[in-house]
């Protein structure tokens, strides 16, 4: 993924954030980046529609086999009705139908708050130069980040 992230600033001591390929820093304070995703916690919060232990082995099956063939796996293994509504949360076009209707023009960036799993951050991003998704919801942004390189998308930074 592009990382143009000249807009961050260090959470602790708000100073400008310089990035290299592996790490933030803003000289007194660095951030790493895991799987894709710049980390400025380590908290172990989560919520989600589906339990951590199983979201887990989707972003471990998303790293190994792509993040649709991974949701593919993880919905086989369910009842219909649960796994239709996963879906179409995740691939229905209609979520973000209205993006096709707004005209939008290659713009220069756009940032999606609760980014999740990335059903309407990665539509936008081929819409802007850069597309910047926050989710507190490591899990998630770590399947984001799967699903961005499976689609090519190299504009998208998740944080």
């Amino acid at each position: 993924m592009n990382e143009h992230l000249t807009f961050l600033q260090c959470p602790v001591c708000s100073e400008p954030l310089k990035n290299s390929a592996e790490n933030l820093t803003c000289g007194k304070h660095t951030f790493d980046k895991k799987h894709g995703v710049w980390r400025f916690t380590e908290a172990s919060y989560y919520y989600g529609e589906i339990p951590q232990q199983e979201m887990k082995a989707i972003v471990d099956d998303a790293h190994n086999n792509g993040a649709r063939k991974a949701v593919s796996n993880y919905l086989n293994s369910k009842p219909a009705s649960v796994s239709s509504v996963l879906y179409k949360y995740l691939y229905d076009p209609s979520r973000t139908s209205w993006v096709y209707l707004s005209n939008l023009k290659k713009r220069k960036r756009v940032l999606d708050i609760g980014s999740g799993w990335g059903a309407l951050l990665l539509p936008l991003a081929q819409h802007f130069e850069q597309a910047v998704g926050v989710a507190f919801t490591l899990e998630r942004v770590e399947f984001t980040a799967e699903a961005a390189k499976e689609r090519k998308l190299d504009n998208v930074t998740l944080i």
